[in-house]
C-alpha cells in the first residue's frame, strides 16, 4: 500500500484554507491534514513537494453530458470512460450522467451503461447514477432538446428506468406544470429520486 506525503500545499477545505500545507495519504485513505508543524510525517513516507499548487477536494457535477469529444448519449462503455477520464484531468472526481431528451428505447440504453461502469474497472471520475433531463419538459423552453420527443410525465417510464439503472436514478429535471408531473413528483419521493424543476414556464 502506498504512503505519500504531500507537503508544501495551499489546502483548501470546507471549514479553511491551510498554507504550506501537509497531508498523509495511505493507499485510498486521507489520514491527516493540517499546517506543517501539526502533522509528523512518518519516515516510510515518501514525500511530493507541491509548492505553487493547490490541494482541494474533488469535485461534483450533478449535470453532465459529455466531455473530452465524447457524448454519454452514446451509451457506450468507452464514451462513459472517455467523459470520465477527461472531467477528472479537470478536478471532477464523481458526475451523474445526465442525458438529453430522446426516444424511451434510447434513454433505457443509456441507463443500462450505468451500472456497467460503475461495476469496471474505471480508475476516473466515478459515476453516481443518472440524471434524466428530459423528455418531461415544456415546449417553450425546450433549448436544444427536440420537440417530437418531449412529453408529459410518466411513472412507469421512470420505473423502468430505475429498474434497467440498476436504482441508479437519482435525479429528474421536469417541467412542474406538465399534466401530472406533481403526482409523478410524489411517487419519486417516496423512491428516493429528486425531482427538480427545470426547462419549464411555471
Amino acid at each position: 500500500m502506498s504512503k505519500i506525503t504531500l507537503i508544501n500545499a495551499t489546502a483548501i477545505t470546507p471549514f479553511e484554507k491551510i498554507e504550506a500545507a501537509t497531508i498523509l495519504i495511505e493507499g485510498s485513505k486521507l489520514l491527516a491534514i493540517g499546517r506543517k508543524k501539526e502533522v509528523v510525517i512518518p519516515p516510510d513516507y515518501r514525500r511530493i513537494d507541491l509548492k505553487n499548487l493547490l490541494v482541494l477536494p474533488g469535485l461534483i457535477d450533478q449535470h453532465l453530458h459529455g466531455g473530452g469529444g465524447a457524448s454519454l448519449m452514446e451509451a457506450s462503455l468507452k464514451a462513459f470512460g472517455q467523459v470520465a477520464d477527461f472531467q477528472a484531468s479537470h478536478g471532477v472526481t464523481s458526475f451523474l450522467a445526465t442525458t438529453l431528451t430522446a426516444s424511451f428505447s434510447k434513454l433505457l440504453e443509456i441507463g443500462a451503461v450505468v451500472p456497467q461502469y460503475q461495476g469496471s474497472q474505471a480508475q476516473s471520475a466515478r459515476c453516481l447514477g443518472l440524471h434524466l433531463e428530459g423528455p418531461y419538459l415544456a415546449q417553450e423552453f425546450a433549448g436544444i432538446h427536440p420537440l417530437e420527443e418531449l412529453q408529459n410525465p410518466s411513472w412507469p417510464e421512470i420505473q423502468e428506468l430505475q429498474r434497467v439503472s440498476g436504482h441508479n436514478l437519482r435525479l429528474v429535471t421536469m417541467a412542474p406544470e406538465l399534466p401530472g408531473a406533481l403526482a409523478v413528483a410524489r411517487e419519486m419521493r417516496q423512491a428516493r429520486i429528486l425531482a427538480a424543476m427545470g426547462h419549464s414556464n411555471a
